[in-house]
C-alpha cells in the first residue's frame, strides 16, 4: 500500500488536474498506485472520473463500478452525509449510462438495442438514488439516438411543461418531431427557441427545411433574412438562399 500522506497529496493533485480538464496528467500521476482499505472509496472516485472524462471507459467502468459498490456498503444511516452519497451514486450510475450510450453508438442491431437498455437501466438506478431533471433529459437523448423519437417527445413535454426556460428540451423535441415529420412542432420549437436559445442555429435549420418543404415561401424569406441579421449563417441556411434566388430565377 502507498504511505498514506503520499497518497493523499497525489489525490488532491489529482482531483486539480481533473478540475483542469487534464485527465492524462492524473493518469500518469496515479499510475502504479495501489489505494488502502481507509482510502479506497476515495480513490475509486477520482480514478474512475479521471477515466471517464479520459474517455478510457474500459478502465472506467470497472472503478466506477466498485466507488457505487463501496458508497451503498458504507451508506450512512441518516443526516446530510447520507444525502450527499445519494447525489453521489446518482452520479456513478449517470457516469454509467453515458459510457453505455457512447458504446451503443459503435454497435447494431440486438448488441445496440441491448447496451441502449443498460442506458434505460442505469439512468433507472440514478433515479432511484436521487433525482434531477438532467436525468430525464439523458433519457430523452439516448431515445432520440435509439431513433425512438416518440418516447423521446413524451420526456422533452413533460420537461418543456415543468421547466419553461429549459432550451435543450426543447431542442430535442425540435429534432425528435423533425424526423416525426410534424412540421407544426418543428416551427412552434424554432420560435421558443427564438427566445430561449436565438443563436443555436439548428433550430433556425429545422424550420427553413420545414418551410421549404411545405413551400412557405414568405415565411422562409423572413427566417432566412432574420437569420442574416442575428448573424446566423451556416451551409444548411445558404443552401435554401440559393435555392430561393433559384426559384426567383425562373
Amino acid at each position: 500500500a502507498q504511505n498514506p500522506a503520499d497518497l493523499k497529496a497525489r489525490m488532491d493533485l489529482g482531483w486539480c488536474y481533473l478540475q483542469d480538464e487534464e485527465p492524462e496528467k492524473a493518469m500518469e500521476l496515479m499510475e502504479h498506485i495501489t489505494p488502502d482499505d481507509a482510502s479506497e472509496k476515495d480513490y475509486a472516485n477520482l480514478m474512475g472520473k479521471v477515466f471517464y472524462y479520459g474517455k478510457r471507459y474500459d478502465r472506467a467502468v470497472p472503478l466506477i463500478g466498485r466507488w457505487i459498490s463501496l458508497l451503498t456498503e458504507q451508506m450512512p444511516t441518516e443526516g446530510q452525509e447520507r444525502e450527499d452519497d445519494h447525489e453521489r451514486l446518482a452520479t456513478g450510475h449517470s457516469m454509467l449510462a453515458q459510457i453505455h450510450q457512447e458504446e451503443a453508438k459503435e454497435k447494431e442491431g440486438t448488441e445496440r438495442d441491448e447496451a441502449f437498455l443498460l442506458v434505460m437501466r442505469e439512468l433507472d438506478a440514478a433515479k432511484e438514488a436521487h433525482y434531477n431533471p438532467g436525468q430525464d433529459y439523458a433519457r430523452a437523448l439516448a431515445y432520440l439516438e435509439w431513433e425512438k423519437y416518440e418516447e423521446c417527445r413524451t420526456i422533452c413535454e413533460e420537461l418543456k411543461e415543468k421547466y419553461p426556460d429549459f432550451a435543450a428540451a426543447f431542442m430535442l423535441h425540435q429534432k425528435a418531431s423533425a424526423k416525426l415529420f410534424d412540421a407544426g412542432s418543428v416551427i412552434g420549437d424554432y420560435f421558443a427557441l427564438r427566445q430561449l436559445q436565438p443563436d443555436y442555429a439548428g433550430s433556425w435549420e429545422l424550420a427553413a427545411e420545414v418551410y421549404y418543404q411545405v413551400k412557405r415561401t414568405e415565411e422562409l424569406d423572413r427566417l432566412l433574412a432574420d437569420a442574416e441579421e442575428n448573424n446566423i449563417r451556416t451551409a444548411c441556411l445558404k443552401k435554401y438562399r440559393f435555392f430561393r434566388m433559384a426559384d426567383q430565377a425562373q
